[in-house]
């Protein structure tokens, strides 16, 4: 889904999906919003969770148990490499014009559960 359906709109209703009822998710998609739509020059990468973090943080309890805990609270993450965020931004950072005032997704393959 293309986030500029909804971001930079102050009269966006949380109700949209699971993730934008998160106030703080809700208040980035009006600042993104805003500095996109209207008039930055600029790029921003929406990444959700670093599967690094869950390596670093958790990787015995992974090797141990066969699972991770987080606080989704039931809901599927998309983890998403911290290298394809940085394949992207590279990407942007050496052709502006092709990534100007665009808002790219980086959710990873599939949504996953945690414990």
């Amino acid at each position: 889904e293309d986030p500029k359906h909804y971001f930079g709109d102050p009269d966006y209703k949380y109700s949209h999906d699971d993730f934008h009822k998160v106030p703080l998710v809700h208040r980035h998609a009006l600042c993104d919003g805003d500095l996109i739509l209207k008039g930055l020059d600029c790029t921003i990468l929406f990444a959700s969770h670093l599967m690094s973090n869950v390596l670093a943080y958790q990787g015995k309890t992974l090797d141990q148990e066969n699972r991770f805990y987080g606080a989704s609270k039931g809901k599927g993450v998309n983890y998403v490499s911290p290298n394809d965020v940085a394949e992207i931004a590279y990407l942007a950072i050496l052709h502006p014009k092709a990534y100007k005032r665009e808002g790219i997704s980086l959710l990873g393959p599939s949504p996953i559960n945690d414990s």
